[in-house]
């Protein structure tokens, strides 16, 4: 879709006839019907005036394609901001793996740690027994 049809489609949705937003933008009305009809083009400052008025960015404004985005609230996602979104969710997911697989190897490894030193202890002490049964009998 080329500027003047824009241009034309913005208009008609937003319920102005050329005359309003002539008025709007500060030009005849004859300025935008040229405009509407691809005899001419606004200058930027209009350009950007146009943009505000019809809350669409001047890339959607200018570019020739088939679909014209309106921001709400000023708020506009495109499939990049999408993508880096989507990124970094899976970024958090996986730090929390990480997380999880570290706090599990950690635990693991001081399982471990007590569990031989009770086992040293507990041998230490059956050990003693020995020796001291060992030594009683010896002598």
């Amino acid at each position: 879709m080329n500027f003047y049809e824009k241009l034309q489609k913005l208009r008609k949705r937003n319920g102005l006839s050329q005359e309003q937003l002539a008025g709007e933008l500060g030009v005849s009305r004859q300025a935008v019907s040229k405009w509407e009809s691809g005899q001419g083009y606004p200058e930027i400052d209009k350009i950007i005036l146009l943009s505000d008025i019809f809350k669409v960015s001047l890339d959607d404004l200018l570019r020739e394609d088939n679909h014209i985005a309106v921001n709400n609230d000023s708020i506009k996602l495109d499939l990049k901001d999408i993508w880096i979104l989507i990124n970094r969710s899976f970024k958090k997911i996986s730090y929390s793996y990480q997380i999880i697989v570290w706090m599990v190897i950690i635990c693991t490894g001081i399982i471990i740690v007590f569990g031989a030193l009770n086992l040293i202890y507990t041998m230490g002490a059956y050990i003693g027994k020995l020796l001291n049964y060992a030594y009683s009998l010896h002598f």
